[in-house]
């Protein structure tokens, strides 16, 4: 019995949706939206991108290779000063995201 009666009431609501939303315009995402999809960009990118890298508190440099726009391999070599006399020295391997 309650079952019927949802159903009876899901029904009567989903007709009196249909009525309300014919008289709606439908417009398009991409016109209400300031934010536009961006062209896809095939010119070449610099094969290596050089930084200066700063790791767990060790300072070096890092080479990376783009693989996409926002997406870049690389690797690292960090050295840390323990003392005066002693460095700790580091190779890291990793992939960094632009977000």
């Amino acid at each position: 019995m309650l079952f019927g009666s949802a159903v009876v009431v899901a029904i009567l609501l989903s007709g009196s949706a249909q009525v309300r939303s014919s008289s709606r315009t439908t417009t398009h995402l991409w016109l209400e939206s300031e934010v536009r999809p961006e062209q896809l960009d095939l010119s070449p990118k610099p094969p290596f991108e050089f930084k200066s890298g700063k790791i767990c508190g060790a300072s070096g440099f890092a080479v990376f290779v783009p693989l996409v726009a926002d997406i870049a391999f690389g690797a690292a070599f960090t050295t840390y000063r323990m003392t005066h006399t002693q460095r700790a020295t580091q190779f890291v391997v990793g992939l960094r995201f632009r977000f």
